[in-house]
């Protein structure tokens, strides 16, 4: 497991919870600033356990929560947008309790991390970040574009593209790897803006993410020029198609949030740099 800081480094520090609300996620954002601004910061080693690994997806419109174990969905859970802070650790509780899984028997704990918005990313990418660094479990994030491409059908090439607002898109091309009915894609372009209409002459046959029906009203569009594809809950998605073996354990990708935007803000001129 990769560290952050050396090895001669004391304790993170801690956090008292609030007097009242939801302890438990601030005391996440608490830890998230400390890993960010202290280099005193160390990850713990991981913790051995069944194959269970947790899936938090924040990062998109349709916010959800999944339990897998060997590539299968134990349960799965979605989450309303505007209810995240608050529903998303009641709705990992009541999960585990229902399917009689304890958080310190999870394998490891997965977040999405975009691209996506501030507010959305950064509940999920805390939430498991606290979590990994209470309980010294594994945690990683992963990418949503890649866990889009899955939920395609992988065995031809997919654009996965995520709603960048103002008519922009944020897409990556994507293509099967191995022999047919292979559930494992790799990226065959970059990852960037892009507008609806650029999208749709892009050679990939086929388009993938929330909203991208509505490209269907693009000027010029014909029905049948691309399949555009409206995907399922995310999180179940990857409990479905990744196994322990399947993920890079990198903590460090908690702290690498991916935006589809920079911030529409400009320091002023002369004034110091953070």
């Amino acid at each position: 497991m990769e560290d952050i800081g050396n090895s001669t480094n004391p304790p993170a520090p801690q956090t008292d919870p609030p007097a009242e609300g939801h302890a438990e996620l601030l005391n996440t954002y608490f830890l998230f600033n400390i890993l960010r601004h202290d280099d005193s910061f160390r990850y713990a080693s991981p913790m051995p356990g069944p194959a269970y690994l947790l899936f938090i997806d924040t990062a998109s419109p349709v916010v959800s929560v999944a339990l897998g174990a060997d590539s299968q969905v134990v349960a799965a859970e979605t989450i309303e947008l505007r209810s995240t802070s608050e529903r998303l650790l009641p709705t990992i509780e009541t999960m585990l309790e229902q399917t009689g899984v304890a958080l310190q028997e999870l394998s490891g704990l997965v977040a999405f991390r975009g691209p996506g918005s501030f507010t959305g990313l950064r509940i999920g990418l805390a939430t498991v970040l606290g979590l990994h660094q209470a309980l010294a479990l594994r945690a990683t994030a992963i990418d949503t574009l890649h866990i889009l491409a899955l939920a395609s059908d992988p065995s031809t090439a997919v654009t996965a593209a995520v709603d960048a607002l103002r008519g922009d898109w944020f897409a990556q091309t994507f293509a099967s790897e191995g022999d047919a009915g292979t559930t494992r894609v790799s990226a065959t372009s970059q990852a960037g803006l892009a507008s609806g209409a650029e999208l749709l002459t892009r050679p990939s046959p086929r388009l993938i993410g929330f909203g991208i029906e509505r490209l269907a009203e693009t000027p010029g569009y014909q029905r049948g020029q691309v399949e555009l594809i409206e995907p399922p809950p995310l999180a179940a998605v990857a409990a479905r198609h990744l196994a322990p073996v399947d993920i890079d354990w990198q903590p460090s990708r908690l702290t690498t949030p991916i935006y589809f935007r920079q911030p529409a803000v400009t320091l002023p001129k002369g004034s110091p740099r953070l």
